[in-house]
């Protein structure tokens, strides 16, 4: 893989405090910069959006849940790289 892709990972997360931040640690342990991880809190009534922002990756909130592929369309709109 050329040293010049720029790669991102989007998260769509739904009632996901209990799992998250594992996934993160998982992820954050590669060389992926955290601006390049996008969690998507797809109307979660936990803290799951908490546990992203102090995990300093990137989030943006969809009021209510509107299932897993959306959610992570919806993130994808807001990445700019090489691959998702």
């Amino acid at each position: 893989m050329s040293a010049d892709l720029k790669i991102a990972f989007v998260v769509p997360a739904h009632q996901a405090a209990s799992t998250l931040m594992r996934c993160l640690d998982a992820i954050l342990s590669t060389s992926i910069p955290p601006g390049q991880v996008l969690v998507v809190d797809d109307g979660s009534r936990d803290a799951t959006g908490e546990i992203a922002h102090q995990a300093g990756v990137q989030l943006i909130r969809n009021d209510t849940p509107l299932r897993p592929a959306h959610a992570r369309n919806e993130g994808v709109k807001h990445i700019d790289t090489d691959i998702v």
